[in-house]
């Protein structure tokens, strides 16, 4: 007896058509697979157009689900192409999309209200506040981030009528799903376009120790978990490996279904060593974990002394080939048993007519002549009716043959009786697959044009002063001191042309001692804001709380805490949020209190037309994303309708927000008080000799990778207009460094006196 009556779907992925019948034999339920745009994995095979039709439509009738992956952020100009692609599929019932892009969620929703939206890991949801987000936009499943636990699936499930699919077998990367910018900076590949280049497996220098990889995770394997992951009520069971062979996806497949099946006629799972072995051999990065599902983090979850495959054993790959892989495969799926009879009386109309269940179908052909010569017969008649071997129906022949009335005169042209089976068999396809659910019944969507889907959008910009507004962030009380002193200094309060607007304190710092940092506001405030202007107008200073790039449950006092802290105290005017979690969290609380400032981060991404305006409603400002060009930024930014948009001028870019800490791995725990000595900071360095800085944030257990050189745009600055707000991100800079950073852009220095990058500023990922 089980503990749930409902199966969890099984999830297998598929990079080609190959793939897609193999899994299917092999027993999933359904297959999430890419089409040749907008889909994570670019270099996967992928399908055409017709492939994917084709493989719906096989599906369907034999009651499985495909899902398709547009999980890549999105430009308007594809967005523009985004109708014609899904068109064809949703016209023969694709069962849905798994997103990314929120402008895209937004964008489906209205020109296919009809699809199912799914929401990609990419989006990095860790909680309810994300899942209630999600779902007001029409989201009605949702793929959490891979790093939770089964304590915290089961609470979002136990909370939530939304569907979970989680996880089970395969890859996992370091970083936070989505979050990742690594790719994108070392190589001008992005992981956000579908085109990672891994540089997390690749060896680093920490801490003493050479050639290690400390950011390679071992891939995941839940087969013994099993029991615990249908009991924490997870909807859909998913696979990991679209790039990966059909044999590794048929393989694991097979397996997987075997033990779920297991649990549900016998209550329990007890798993083979044979089988175990048989996932161990399969494709997999050195050895096995089960992932978060059990633990936070730890060295044990990381591939220390080798990121590479272990291989695989050709005999069982040619065991699994034959089994599940090409036209020839032992394994085939189930023929549809399916009855038919005849009639064909000489004078009379000829007739054939199918059934299956309660469908019934007869198909009428020409009057039955009489014969000249031989008469045709029931078996000549039969031999006809049970040409099926191209499709997924098969008959029981001699049952067949007792159901064929043909009269001792009877003439009938072969051809027609092909005929006659062939329009029967097509129009009871067409019946099985709309009788799997509403959904297959849809009619063709008729485009909304965009002058209709996009409201008009107009800026309502607040710098009427002729003045370059910046904003700064900073990490640590030495950086803010620094800041505050540099604030009160002759230079910054003789400077002409820019001024500091708003300053952001980290979630973090002010956790970790907020009457400090409320007392070095307070006694600085009086000066700070009232720097005087060549014009004598004043400019007030604002201070916002930068919420933490990832918002886990355990963080849910912290949010309490900012929360009463906003509400009470006049110094801060809003926050910086970096995830939906927090977006969501903060849009309620300014529901109720309307002078709440938003400020969206970068990291929230706003790629085209259709985010901008979702995510202009709640918004002060917004910051385009760091990805993007100088020129792609400034074609984005007149569609987002704030106080300002914000851009970054300055500062390391985070290359990887991720569970898993460096100093952990490698036994040096700050938190435990193993590394008491530890600064916060850490340095990776890398193949090139380069030092990525690593901060480790043990207030919310989260570790932070930065570019080795900070991004600093120059000259450009001057074609960006003033609608434009410029940020400076302070991360591990010294006093010197951040007064030289100052100077600079606040216009007392023309010398940049620091080693940087310009990163994106002329060359795109998009």
């Amino acid at each position: 007896m089980t503990k749930m009556s409902k199966k969890p779907e099984l999830l297998a992925p598929a990079g080609n058509k190959e793939s897609f019948m193999a899994v299917l034999r092999a027993g999933a339920d359904a297959v999430y697979l890419a089409g040749n745009k907008y889909g994570a994995r670019a270099y996967a095979d992928n399908f055409s157009e017709e492939e994917l039709c084709t493989c719906i439509r096989y599906a369907h009738i034999h009651n499985k689900r495909v899902y398709l992956t547009v999980n890549t952020l999105v430009t308007d100009a594809e967005l523009d192409e985004l109708y014609d692609f899904l068109s064809p599929m949703y016209e023969v019932g694709l069962d849905g999309v798994i997103v990314q892009d929120l402008g895209v969620i937004s964008y489906i929703r209205k020109q296919f209200p009809d699809m199912e939206v799914h929401a990609s890991t990419q989006i990095n949801t860790t909680g309810l506040e994300g899942i209630d987000f999600l779902k007001n936009m029409g989201v009605c499943r949702v793929v959490p981030a891979r790093e939770l636990s089964l304590k915290e699936i089961s609470s979002i499930k136990s909370s939530t009528d939304i569907e979970l699919e989680c996880f089970i077998h395969g890859a996992i990367c370091y970083c936070y799903s989505g979050q990742c910018l690594f790719s994108s900076v070392i190589g001008s590949r992005s992981g956000n376009r579908g085109r990672c280049a891994q540089p997390c497996r690749l060896p680093y220098t920490c801490n003493g120790k050479n050639d290690i990889y400390p950011l390679s995770l071992k891939d995941m394997c839940t087969i013994d978990y099993l029991p615990k992951l249908i009991e924490a009520g997870i909807d859909s069971f998913k696979i990991e490996g679209r790039m990966k062979k059909p044999e590794y996806a048929a393989g694991v497949t097979a397996l997987y279904r075997k033990y779920i099946d297991m649990y549900f006629s016998k209550g329990e799972v007890n798993v083979s060593e044979k089988d175990r072995k048989t996932l161990s051999s399969l494709y997999i990065r050195s050895q096995l974990s089960n992932g978060y599902y059990e633990k936070y983090n730890g060295a044990d979850m990381i591939t220390i002394d080798s990121p590479s495959y272990s291989g695989s054993d050709d005999n069982l790959i040619n065991t699994i080939h034959d089994l599940y892989v090409g036209d020839y495969a032992k394994n085939q799926l189930d023929k549809i048993k399916i009855d038919i009879s005849g009639y064909f009386v000489a004078g009379e109309t000829a007739y054939v007519s199918v059934s299956y269940n309660d469908i019934y179908i007869t198909k009428y052909g020409d009057i039955v002549d009489v014969a000249q010569k031989k008469p045709i017969t029931a078996d000549d008649i039969l031999k006809q009716i049970n040409k099926l071997g191209s499709t997924v129906f098969t008959i029981d022949s001699e049952a067949t043959k007792e159901s064929i009335y043909v009269s001792d005169d009877a003439y009938y042209n072969l051809k027609g009786i092909n005929e006659l089976r062939r329009a029967a068999i097509a129009e009871l396809e067409e019946l099985l697959i709309n009788s799997y659910g509403l959904i297959y019944s849809r009619s063709k969507s008729d485009k909304i044009e965009s002058s209709n889907i996009t409201s008009e959008i107009n800026t309502c910009k607040n710098n009427t002063c002729n003045k370059r507004i910046i904003n700064i962030l900073i990490n640590d009380y030495k950086q803010f001191n620094s800041v505050l002193e540099y604030l009160n200094s002759t230079n910054c309060n003789e400077q002409e042309h820019n001024s500091i607007n708003r300053i952001y304190i980290t979630e973090e710092l002010i956790i970790d001692d907020t009457d400090t940092i409320i007392n070095l506001i307070s006694n600085s405030v009086d000066n700070i804001n009232n720097i005087s202007n060549t014009d004598d107008k004043k400019t007030d200073i604002e201070y916002f709380i930068a919420t933490p790039y990832v918002r886990r449950m355990r963080d849910n006092k912290l949010i309490d805490t900012i929360k009463q802290l906003l509400l009470s105290n006049s110094q801060f005017k809003g926050v910086l949020v970096r995830n939906i979690e927090d977006l969501n969290f903060f849009m309620r609380l300014k529901a109720d209190h309307n002078n709440l400032k938003i400020a969206i981060d970068y990291g929230v991404y706003t790629w085209n037309s259709e985010t901008a305006q979702f995510l202009s409603q709640n918004a002060a400002s917004i910051g385009v994303p760091i990805e993007l060009c100088g020129a792609a930024q400034r074609k984005i930014a007149p569609k987002i309708s704030c106080e300002y948009v914000e851009k970054m001028i300055y500062g390391r870019i985070p290359l990887m927000h991720s569970a898993n800490c460096v100093n952990k791995t490698l036994g040096k725990c700050r938190k435990t008080g193993q590394g008491k000595n530890l600064t916060e900071w850490t340095n990776l360095t890398d193949r090139t000799r380069r030092d990525l800085p690593v901060h480790t944030d043990c207030t919310h257990c989260q570790n932070t990778i930065y570019n080795a050189l900070p991004l600093t745009i120059t000259k450009e600055l001057k074609s960006y207009s003033l609608d434009f707000a410029f940020r400076i991100d302070f991360t591990n800079e010294n006093s010197k460094q951040i007064n030289d950073v100052l100077d600079f852009y606040l216009g007392v220095s023309d010398n940049v006196t620091w080693e940087y990058t310009k990163a994106f500023e002329k060359h795109s990922t998009e």
